[in-house]
């Protein structure tokens, strides 16, 4: 079951490549075009590490809340893994339709993805409705503050 789940995460890394690669190649006059083409995929390349990053977090921060309540880890972790799979690209759409450019745009779409995640875990693992949605509070500051810290 969790090979699938792993496929589905790497599929959604191809249709990201694809989906950035076909963009890049509209016709463009000169040498732009692969400026661009080079500055899609190289943004597709850091969504991805921030992706990878973003999922290892939340399933560190999962197992220890997990271990801590002495849950199901295996459901747990599952349902954090999909939850990830499914809101982080709709993360960056509803940026994108909503214009976001400061840091205070970002909450709206956080709201989004935390509602969107709590459902998600309370969908795909054993937990009530209050637990899912302190566990996909916990995860989503987790996800949010940490790496500013690790930069500092």
């Amino acid at each position: 079951m969790i090979r699938k789940y792993l496929v589905v995460f790497l599929a959604i890394y191809i249709v990201l490549f694809f989906a950035a690669n076909a963009a890049a190649d509209k016709p463009i006059p000169g040498h732009a075009q692969e400026y661009m083409k080079g500055k899609l995929l190289f943004g597709v390349l850091i969504l991805s590490i921030f992706l990878t990053l973003t999922v290892c977090i939340e399933l560190v921060v999962a197992l220890i809340y997990s271990l801590l309540r002495r849950l199901g880890k295996r459901k747990v972790l599952l349902a954090v893994f999909i939850a990830n799979a499914v809101s982080y690209p709709l993360f960056f759409i509803v940026n994108v339709a909503l214009g976001a450019k400061s840091g205070l745009s970002l909450i709206p779409s956080e709201v989004f993805v935390i509602l969107l995640e709590c459902a998600i875990i309370n969908r795909f693992s054993e937990l009530d409705l209050k637990e899912s949605a302190v566990l996909s509070l916990l995860i989503n500051m987790a996800s949010f503050v940490l790496p500013f810290n690790l930069s500092a």
